[in-house]
């Protein structure tokens, strides 16, 4: 689903919980990385903890396609929800993105932040088009 610039603000401070993949994207960089770290900071409280959050990265993501489903259906020892963040995406991760977007595995909240994306773009695409797990941010100044 792609987020109205207007409800942006709201679905920041209680993001939906159906929603497990958040895409932001846009030009404004500092902002999507704001945005991002708002999000992941939803579900787990100090992002540089290793056994709650898993750091992915676009070339890993190519490499692994599998790698995403991993993350996401991994179940920490405490029970509690965990974040993947996948950090400067593109068109080379939507195919491992729209696998998960399609028969989303575990609990775990996955954030991608991009740069800026065209309408075309098949990631941008995926989390658009995605009825309730995605979700598509966009960052503009």
């Amino acid at each position: 689903m792609k987020l109205a610039a207007g409800k942006v603000a709201a679905f920041l401070k209680s993001p939906d919980p159906k929603v497990q993949a958040i895409l932001v994207y846009g030009p404004d960089s500092g902002l999507a990385r704001e945005r991002s770290e708002i999000l992941a900071k939803s579900v787990v409280e100090d992002l540089n903890d290793p056994f709650l959050v898993s750091d992915l990265t676009r070339e890993t993501v190519k490499a692994e396609p599998g790698r995403v489903l991993d993350e996401a259906a991994t179940i920490a020892l405490t029970g509690v929800r965990q974040v993947v963040r996948l950090r400067d995406a593109d068109d080379s991760c939507a195919a491992a993105l729209t696998v998960f977007l399609e028969d989303p595995v575990g609990d775990a909240l996955i954030v991608v932040t991009a740069g800026d994306l065209p309408a075309r773009s098949k990631l941008r695409k995926a989390f658009e088009s995605s009825k309730s797990v995605g979700a598509a941010i966009a960052c503009y100044a």
